[in-house]
Order: structure tokens, then sequence, then C-alpha cells
């Protein structure tokens, strides 16, 4: 029963619609222009009327078929995103050194979040600096250093320990980052260009990386101005 409610509460607005149009003023002038009998006006009248009923009962189908491809395009559409890792992420803040060399190993802190792709790990990471002035650039990959590296940061009065356990690339290549959970860490790349250029607000910075699948992915940071300088070089900046 509940069934036939729906599908009378679906085409009687499609039927009334199409009873008020002017097929029945049409169908008056036509009979009384050809002197039709009161019976046959009836007849037509629900005749009429019983055509639209069909063509109601089309329309109320086809709203709700619609509807139905819709939902299946909806799920299809969620369930194809369900299946790919779908990383996102932030640069939280970056450094530069050491200075005055006319390269610079440019250190980032980043998370990376699995809002709703499958558990995946993250590899193969890269990136790219494009300065204010147009000039880009690519670093090469740092691997992780054995010592811990002090870092500066311009608005906290202590350093920052970055130890071998808070690599990024280590913690979210070893293990697969799961749906509705994250990474952070530093990662280091040598970047053929010097830290003051680099330094200038306005330095775009592109992490990009990629999934088990082989799927890319990529976050931009613009940076304001470098957050950051090593206070000890250790290994990585021989």
């Amino acid at each position: 029963m509940e069934d036939i409610r729906l599908w009378i509460a679906a085409l009687i607005p499609h039927w009334l619609a199409l009873m008020s149009c002017a097929a029945f003023t049409f169908l008056g002038f036509w009979s009384t222009f050809r002197a039709k009998s009161r019976k046959w006006q009836t007849w037509a009248t629900f005749s009429v009327a019983a055509i639209f009923l069909l063509v109601a009962s089309f329309f109320a189908w086809q709203d709700e078929h619609v509807k139905e491809q819709t939902a299946l395009s909806t799920v299809a559409e969620l369930n194809k995103k369900l299946a790919t890792p779908d990383f996102a992420g932030e640069i939280d803040w970056f450094g530069c050194g050491p200075p005055g060399l006319a390269y610079g190993i440019v250190t980032i802190w980043a998370t990376i979040t699995n809002p709703i792709g499958p558990p995946s790990i993250a590899i193969s990471f890269r990136l790219s600096v494009k300065l204010p002035d147009g000039k880009t650039a690519t670093g090469d990959f740092v691997h992780a250093v054995d010592k811990p590296v002090l870092y500066g940061i311009t608005d906290k009065k202590d350093p920052l320990i970055l130890t071998p356990l808070q690599n990024l690339v280590i913690s979210s290549s070893s293990r697969a980052i799961p749906t509705g959970d994250g990474r952070m860490g530093w990662v280091m790349f040598r970047v053929p260009l010097p830290c003051r250029d680099m330094e200038r607000a306005g330095t775009n910075l592109r992490l990009e990386f990629n999934d088990v699948q082989g799927h890319n992915h990529y976050f931009d940071f613009t940076s304001k101005g470098v957050l950051g300088h090593p206070l000890s070089y250790g290994d990585v900046y021989k």
C-alpha cells in the first residue's frame, strides 16, 4: 500500500498540470464549432483525461528514474573515491641552510592526511620551488640523517630537534596511513638555488609524492618569508 501511495503522490502533480492545460479549451471550441453532441463531448473529455493520466504516469516514472540514476552515479563516484587514495596535507613551515652557498638544503615540516581513501603509503617525494621572479628549480631528495638536527624557529624560544624518527618519508612509507589518519614530520631536499633567494616572501613550494597505486598527489605552500634556520648542520650539509 505504501508503494501505491507514493505512486499516486508522484502522479497527481503531473496529471493536474496536464489537466489544466489548453487542451480542454481547444476541445470545447472544436466540439462547438463541429456541433458535436453532449455525449461525444463527455466521451472526448474522458478520453483526453485518460491519455493525460498515461502521460503523467510516464513523467512520474521518469522523475524516479532520474533520481535512481543520479543516486547510482553518486554511489559509484563515492566507491571510486573510497577505492583510490586521496591524500591531502599542508606544509607547516620550511627552513633553509647553510647561507652563502649556491645551493640550499630546504627542510620542510609537513602533514599528510588520508581523509577518505583506503590505507596507503606515500613514496617518491619530490620538491619544486618557484621564486617570485618566476625562476624554478627542483630539489633532490636528501636521505634521512643519522643524527638529530637542531632547527631554530623565528616564533619559538627553544629550537626544534628534528630526529630520524620524525622523518616524514620514513613514517609515511614504512607503514600505510589509515583512512581518517595522517602523518607529520620533516623532509629535506637539496635545491640548486641559494637560500637568500628561496627565503623571499612569495616563494612557492610544491611537495609531490605518489601512493602505492602510482597516483600523484601534491600540495603547495606560498612563503611569507623563511620560518627557520638550521642551528646544527650535521653530515647532511657536507
